[in-house]
C-alpha cells in the first residue's frame, strides 16, 4: 500500500510541475524542483496538506494573470515576479514540507488519522503564502498609490514591500479565505477559522517585515528604488537599508513560521 502511495507522489505531481513549467508559472529546472519536492513530501504525509497546496497554486498562478499589463510597473520594484523559482517556492512551501516531514517521522506515510493540529499548522502557513500572493496581485492593480504601513503613511511606488492598499487588504482576506474554505469543506472543522486567521496575520507580518528588516536597494542609472540587485537596466543596484540577507523568499518563509506559530500557540 505505501509503494502505491509513494508511485501515486510521483505521478500526480510530475504532470502539475510540467503544466506549471509550460504556462510560465515555475522555473526550469529549479521552481519545477522545488514544486517536485513540496508536492511530493506533502502528498505523504497527508492529503489535505497536499490538496490546499496544490489549490494555493492554481489560484495564485490565475490570479497572477488578472490585469498583468497593469502590473508591470510594480514589478519592475519587486524582486520577483512571474515564473517562481526554487528558492520563492520553498519560501511559500516550506514551513508546510516541515510540517509534513514531521507528520511522516511521528505518524508514517498517508495516515490520515494523524492529530489534527500538525495539518492546521501547514494549511495556515499555505494560507499565508496565498493571502501575501493575493495581496499583492491584487492589490497592484489599484489606481492610487499604496500607503506606507508606518507613520507619517507617505504614499510609496507600486510594488513596495511595506505599502499597503485597500484592494491590497482585500486580496489578503480573500487567499486566506480561499484556503480556509477548502479546509472546512474537507474537514467541516471550526478550526478552518484559525486557518483564516493566521493567513491574515502572515501577510500582515510579511508587510510589516518587508517595510522594517527587508533589503531594498537603488539603481543609480534609472534612480530608483528595488529589491533587485541588479536592476531591470543591468546596473547593480546599491544596498540603502534594510537587512543584506532579509530578501523576499526570506521575508516570505519568515512570515509564515511566525503566523503558523502563533496559530499553534492559539490552539496547541
Amino acid at each position: 500500500m505505501e509503494l502505491l502511495i509513494m508511485v501515486l507522489a510521483f505521478l500526480l505531481n510530475i504532470p502539475i510541475g510540467l503544466v506549471s513549467m509550460r504556462k510560465k508559472s515555475l522555473s526550469f529546472p529549479g521552481g519545477v524542483l522545488g514544486a517536485a519536492i513540496v508536492g511530493v513530501i506533502t502528498f505523504l504525509a497527508h492529503p489535505y496538506i497536499w490538496m490546499t497546496l496544490l489549490t494555493f497554486f492554481i489560484t495564485s498562478t490565475a490570479i497572477g494573470k488578472y490585469k498583468g499589463s497593469e502590473k508591470a510597473v510594480a514589478m519592475e520594484y519587486a524582486e520577483k515576479g512571474g515564473e517562481r523559482d526554487f528558492f520563492q517556492v520553498m519560501a511559500n512551501g516550506g514551513v508546510a514540507t516541515a510540517a509534513s516531514v514531521i507528520i511522516l517521522i511521528n505518524f508514517g506515510i498517508y495516515n490520515v488519522g494523524v492529530t489534527e493540529i500538525w495539518v492546521v499548522i501547514a494549511v495556515t502557513s499555505i494560507a499565508a503564502s496565498a493571502a501575501d500572493t493575493w495581496a499583492t496581485e491584487v492589490g497592484t492593480t489599484t489606481t492610487n498609490d499604496p500607503i506606507w504601513i508606518f507613520p507619517p503613511w507617505n504614499n510609496v511606488p507600486k510594488g513596495t514591500s511595506g505599502g499597503v492598499t485597500f484592494k491590497g487588504f482585500m486580496g489578503t482576506a480573500m487567499g486566506a479565505a480561499v484556503i480556509g474554505a477548502l479546509y472546512f469543506f474537507l474537514t467541516f472543522s471550526t478550526l478552518a477559522l484559525y486557518i483564516v486567521l493566521g493567513g491574515i496575520l502572515g501577510s500582515l507580518i510579511d508587510t510589516l517585515l518587508g517595510a522594517s528588516i527587508q533589503s531594498v536597494y537603488y539603481c543609480e542609472t534609472c534612480k530608483k528604488q528595488t529589491e533587485k540587485k541588479y536592476h531591470k537596466c543591468g546596473t547593480e543596484s546599491k544596498h540603502i537599508r534594510g537587512w543584506r540577507i532579509m530578501d523576499n523568499d526570506v521575508v516570505n518563509l519568515l512570515s509564515g513560521i511566525i503566523a503558523s506559530s502563533i496559530i499553534y500557540w492559539i490552539i496547541g
